[in-house]
């Protein structure tokens, strides 16, 4: 499980410099994406240091995965262009923070790993990612093919995700083993974040 930790901890720090190498060349799109990697490559650092002083790295998660959801919905909020879809998407901004708070404070405690929280979070994204990509396309709003394979990408992974957390839940309620859900869970993260790498060197200047 380290060995994967490391090498997602490596992707994820290449993504960063080069994102921040092109950053003047990024659209805001890619902009967006790149502050969600640098967000991501510091909770992780920080998870890490947590590992290796053994020390519980689970509260780290508590507060990642509000940001992170922010983070997305603040990419799709700055590029979709549906009023009515923007301030559900604000609405969903204010909300979901509340709930991940009142989740972390009654049900999964800071001690304990916040896999409720990260399945409602995969769902969010999921579902709003998909109603973006299903009115660019039916308004005839696409816009460059590796935008649009971006967008599949992240509706992609937070699918795997979805289902990944949604079986970790039962799992941890029936107190059976999730190592195997954890591997599953580090192998689509890198195969997403090595995507982003390549949407970063090839695609993001003009995505």
């Amino acid at each position: 499980m380290l060995f994967a930790f490391f090498i997602y901890i490596i992707i994820l720090f290449t993504s960063t410099i080069v994102g921040c190498y092109k950053y003047k060349k990024l659209t805001e799109f890619s902009k967006g994406l790149l502050l969600l990697v640098v967000l991501t490559s510091i909770s992780e650092l920080i998870s890490l240091l947590l590992i290796l002083n053994k020390e519980s790295n689970f509260i780290v998660y508590h507060f990642y995965v509000v940001i992170s959801t922010l983070s997305y919905l603040l990419i799709l909020k700055r590029v979709h262009s549906n009023v009515l879809r923007v301030k559900e998407i604000i609405i969903t901004s204010i909300i979901f923070p509340i709930v991940s708070f009142l989740i972390s404070f009654f049900i999964q405690n800071p001690q304990t790993f916040p896999s409720i929280s990260i399945l409602i979070s995969s769902m969010i994204i999921f579902f709003n990612y998909v109603r973006y990509l299903k009115h660019s396309v039916v308004d005839g709003l696409s816009k460059t093919k590796s935008h649009n394979n971006m967008i599949i990408a992240i509706v992609f992974y937070f699918s795997t995700q979805s289902i990944i957390w949604g079986v970790y839940s039962y799992f941890i309620r029936k107190d059976l083993d999730v190592t195997a859900i954890s591997y599953l869970s580090y192998f689509f993260s890198l195969i997403y974040y090595s995507y982003i790498l390549r949407f970063f060197v090839f695609s993001a200047t003009h995505a």
